[in-house]
């Protein structure tokens, strides 16, 4: 089933980087679902909080559709009701933000990633994850992107189509949703700025001491 969904143009790419994504880069995952599990723990919490700032946002017309048993953007503001233009206003320069961190990964030194593959290998080793790979790194920085285009589409779609109410509240769910991802994205990017510091803080201070026998030994 994988396979067949996986050979499918557009939503096989689409499915590959998430099933990579909620298997924390594992191997397997251009072979096999992730599982449920993974699945749930991977997007449950970031898709319930992109919800309730949905219902944040479009607050002002849940009384009118609890009391008509309608959903109806029609006593919501111009904002509310037209999400497509505001998410294809912010999210393009998200986009090309995340794209540019993305071609620096490949610069990333290589004692880096072998440390970081040597540190996932002995996790599983020890059993504290069951899964997961140095790939995790790229998958962590392409989901994002990967949803912040589909929100693009969204917005596009919502508004081709004004009068679609189920879309407005779609395109609301896709623009926080996004942004929640963006923000593990940066965390991602922080996580690794953090470690390349310490690290070149290391080799500074080995280099320090270095220069100090020299200097004595002279």
């Amino acid at each position: 089933m994988f396979r067949l969904i996986g050979s499918i143009p557009v939503l096989g790419a689409l499915l590959k980087i998430a099933n990579t994504y909620a298997y924390g880069g594992d191997y397997r995952a251009s072979e096999e679902f992730a599982g449920l599990a993974l699945w749930i723990k991977r997007f449950a919490v970031p898709l319930m909080l992109a919800l309730v700032l949905t219902l944040c946002t479009v607050w002002p017309i849940i009384p009118h559709a609890v009391k008509s048993h309608e959903l109806s953007f029609s006593h919501a503001t111009d904002f509310v009701q037209k999400p497509g233009v505001f998410i294809s206003s912010v999210l393009p320069s998200l986009l090309g933000f995340g794209i540019g961190v993305y071609a620096l990964i490949f610069g990333l030194a290589e004692p880096f990633v072998r440390q970081f593959r040597k540190l996932i290998d002995e996790q599983i080793k020890a059993g504290e994850i069951s899964h997961g790979s140095v790939l995790m790194l790229n998958s962590d920085l392409a989901f994002p992107l990967i949803v912040m285009v589909v929100g693009i589409a969204v917005g596009a779609l919502q508004q081709a189509n004004l009068e679609n109410q189920s879309l407005i509240l779609i395109t609301w769910v896709m623009f926080w949703y996004s942004l929640i991802v963006m923000i593990e994205m940066i965390s991602v990017i922080f996580r690794l700025a953090e470690n390349s510091l310490l690290d070149k803080g290391l080799n500074g201070d080995e280099n320090t001491k270095a220069v100090s026998d020299v200097t004595q030994g002279d």
